[in-house]
């Protein structure tokens, strides 16, 4: 019988680190990955999973180190998901900068703005967010904006999403 396998997964996720708040975008990120993957893969599999990240010369890096608990589990299998999950979730927070800067562009005298004036913009981000990630990763883009703009801006957002694949706002 074959020990538990550990498995490394790690990669640039951003280029330029310029703040600390694209250093808390990248914990975001983890976090996401880590949740997902969790979810997608049973205790029977997966024993844990240690996020870590790196910045050096200004650039970022990331690690996973994933401890199977089985020797049935495909380590390559799990490294292509990670992958994949951290594609997307970067692809996400894209999406999050670009409803952030939409959001103070077009912000009224409320402070919130994407019903005002950017509703069709708006709409368009969120069907290429469901596009790209289904309904996840529109909630998770949701959640991030709740974060950095506030809970007046995300329920805006939910309304300008509303009918978007099985959203409803």
């Amino acid at each position: 019988m074959l020990g538990k396998q550990v498995i490394y997964v790690e990669g640039p996720i951003i280029g330029k680190i310029s703040n600390s708040s694209d250093e808390q975008r990248i914990i975001k990120i983890l976090g996401a990955v880590v949740e997902n993957l969790k979810l997608e893969y049973s205790s029977d599999v997966l024993s844990s999973i240690k996020p870590q990240y790196v910045i050096e010369s200004g650039s970022l890096n990331f690690c996973l180190e994933i401890l199977l608990t089985s020797e049935s589990a495909s380590a390559l299998s799990i490294a292509e998901r990670c992958d994949k999950l951290m594609s997307a979730y970067v692809a996400l927070e894209q999406y999050v900068l670009a409803l952030v800067d939409l959001n103070m562009n077009h912000a009224s005298s409320s402070g919130t703005g994407y019903l005002s004036t950017a509703e069709r913009e708006c709409r368009k981000l969120g069907e290429e967010i469901y596009t790209l990630a289904g309904l996840k990763g529109m909630q998770y883009v949701c959640s991030r904006i709740n974060d950095e703009r506030g809970r007046m801006a995300s329920r805006e957002l939910e309304y300008a999403w509303d009918g978007i694949g099985s959203w409803k706002g």
